[in-house]
């Protein structure tokens, strides 16, 4: 295992986004321009008193690492995001049903009119899967396979 991430326990499995390599090379570029005087001189002219330049150069760093920081942290979140919420996906194993895909609920009175948004097999119960119910007006419901009648519109 590395320390830059190649064990499958790892919790952010995609690559740093170029947006965030790029923002750092171009913090390190900001960074430079503002440190050198004769490159600084040269983007801000030389009509600048030396407090100007102190408060411009303090601008101009606070600005790249509070940028440069908030990429990061995005690009950090972003990533852990999307891999958790494919774990989740791959747990639950959800799969989107066809639009044309109708249901009676047997549960109690039975119901008809309902359309089959998804279905999905629960990791406790790998081969009775569940259907994700829909209807105008009633709260999207999971339902077991018993207790469905599908249909085809």
């Amino acid at each position: 295992m590395s320390v830059l991430g190649e064990s499958t326990q790892d919790a952010i499995k995609a690559r740093t986004l170029n947006l965030t390599l790029g923002s750092g090379f171009a913090a390190f570029l900001a960074s430079a321009a503002t440190v050198f005087n004769g490159t600084f001189k040269a983007i801000f002219g030389e009509n600048l008193s030396a407090e100007e330049v102190a408060q411009t150069k303090t601008t101009i760093l606070s600005f790249v690492i509070v940028a440069f920081a908030a990429i990061a942290v995005t690009d950090l979140l972003v990533r852990a995001w999307t891999t958790s919420s494919g774990e989740r996906a791959k747990a639950l194993s959800v799969i989107p049903a066809p639009s044309s895909l109708k249901a009676k609920r047997l549960e109690g009175t039975d119901e008809s009119g309902f359309t089959v948004a998804a279905l999905r097999f629960p990791p406790s119960e790998s081969a009775t899967p569940e259907y994700l119910l829909t209807k105008v007006h009633k709260a999207p419901v999971w339902v077991k396979q018993e207790l469905v009648e599908l249909t085809a519109a």
